[in-house]
């Protein structure tokens, strides 16, 4: 059985894909590098608090329900409660900010969660390209892939080969109570025959 190609492409990430970085107090969250910056030193910060902070900062104008922080954040909807205000005590510790005086990050009680600092966005520079040259094609990789047989004949042929064992272990069993259980005969002794003490 011959594997089939599939091409897949891959293009070439840019370092200025992303042109944002937002600033807040002291502190700068640079969206291209997935890094937060307080006085210009890199701060420790979890994906997952990078990702609450970017998510408030991004919907800056208005609250971000409950529901929607934990989809951007976690990546489904079934994050409990405590999850998620794990999540924001690490991001708002992360700029400076606490649950009490809620600089940046404020609570709506039944809701959710709301950006309340001032943000300024810097937009990084992007490169110039060359007006001369032509844009390389994304490369092209090729993958082999294996076709698998159907689920179901693995789990039979598991199946059977089970039932086999089995059987050949009953019939042994079998085997070994009916040899114990066999009346041993007397042999028959001949009155002719003489017999030594």
């Amino acid at each position: 059985m011959t594997p089939r190609m599939r091409k897949v492409r891959h293009a070439m990430p840019h370092a200025s894909d992303s042109p944002l970085r937002y600033r807040f107090g002291l502190n700068v969250l640079d969206v291209a590098r997935r890094e937060l910056l307080r006085d210009g030193v890199p701060q420790a910060l979890p994906a997952r608090a990078f990702d609450c902070l970017l998510c408030l900062i991004e919907h800056r104008d208005r609250a971000v329900g409950r529901d929607e922080l934990v989809r951007a954040v976690f990546g489904r909807r079934d994050a409990s409660d405590a999850q998620l205000a794990q999540i924001v005590l690490r991001a708002r510790r992360a700029i400076g900010d606490d649950g009490q005086e809620q600089r940046a990050i404020r609570t709506v009680p039944r809701f959710g969660f709301r950006w309340a600092a001032d943000v300024e966005v810097i937009e990084t520079r992007r490169e110039p390209s060359a007006p001369t040259s032509t844009p390389t094609p994304p490369a092209t990789i090729e993958i082999p892939t294996v076709a698998h047989p159907p689920r179901g004949s693995a789990n039979t042929m598991v199946v059977i080969a089970f039932a086999a064992v089995l059987l050949m272990a009953a019939s042994w069993i079998a085997s070994m109570q009916s040899e114990s259980t066999c009346p041993v005969m007397p042999e028959p002794v001949d009155p002719n025959e003489e017999q030594h003490p």
